[in-house]
């Protein structure tokens, strides 16, 4: 006779990147707020995916050099897609009645680096502190065309943050 077990499995919208290790964690007593992962996760990396039969078709994660969406974007022909793109460049990830938060959290990160290289006197933290505070200056600018469905102005603040960000990860790489 076969026994079945049952694990619990946590199911939140547009994580499924992230949901089996949350599933893990929970199963080892980890209680997680929605998002926390994906939220985190997002601060390592990039993520660009575009899958037919997914709502939305086309998801943003927010993390290092989204240059090449702005090859994508113009394609995009579902509304969901733009409003995902908005939705995880904000904190939480929820779609923004207004932008203050949707900075794709380059704002905290601005913040960080710059109280670190201040404590342990690094100045290329610093500079690249104002870089990334820049560059989520230049964020809210692109969610703001975003949901206007203004490809043009989103493609060109795509471009502006790569380059600002571009330089930024240039300073932090040059002290390794």
């Amino acid at each position: 006779m076969r026994r079945l077990i049952s694990l619990p499995h946590r199911v939140c919208e547009s994580t499924c990147y992230v949901n089996g290790l949350e599933d893990v964690m929970a199963w080892k007593g980890a209680q997680l707020t929605d998002y926390l992962l994906s939220v985190v996760g997002g601060m390592a990396g990039f993520s660009y995916l575009k899958l037919k039969l997914a709502k939305p078709p086309c998801m943003v994660y927010w993390g290092a050099n989204p240059r090449y969406l702005m090859r994508e974007m113009p394609s995009w022909k579902d509304r969901s897609c733009f409003e995902h793109l908005v939705t995880y460049a904000t904190t939480p990830p929820v779609l923004p009645t207004s932008f203050e938060h949707s900075d794709g959290m380059r704002f905290w990160q601005a913040r960080v680096l710059k109280e670190l290289g201040e404590k342990h006197a690094i100045s290329q933290w610093v500079e690249a502190s104002a870089l990334f505070e820049r560059s989520g200056k230049l964020i809210i600018e692109l969610c703001k065309a975003t949901l206007e469905l203004d490809t043009k102005t989103a493609s060109d603040a795509l471009i502006q943050v790569a380059d600002v960000e571009e330089e930024g990860y240039g300073l932090l790489k040059a002290l390794h």
